[in-house]
């Protein structure tokens, strides 16, 4: 949403009027997540990124997240709640 072009907008079916009606929608959604979602990365400038990004996505298309962000190593992170989901991307 933040940027101009992404590689889809090459293939030889894209529309761009569908793409614009699209994005002009996502645009006007207020959106309330109720779900806590944790991140934790021992990279602190991947840290400063996502607080960028989650910051652009509160401003720009009216979503209200809880998010908390962690600068730490996975493996010293104690889950907070006994259910939940974990996505991770190892190296």
């Amino acid at each position: 949403i933040f940027r101009d072009k992404f590689a889809f907008m090459n293939f030889k079916d894209f529309n761009e009027e569908l793409y614009n009606k699209l994005l002009t929608e996502a645009r006007n959604v207020n959106l309330t997540y109720k779900h806590n979602i944790i991140g934790v990365d021992i990279d602190k400038a991947a840290i400063k990124t996502t607080q960028k990004n989650i910051s652009n996505l509160e401003e720009n298309i009216s979503i209200t997240t809880n998010i908390k962000l962690y600068n730490d190593d996975f493996a010293n992170f104690k889950p907070l709640s006994e259910n939940g989901i974990v996505i991770i991307n190892p190296p």
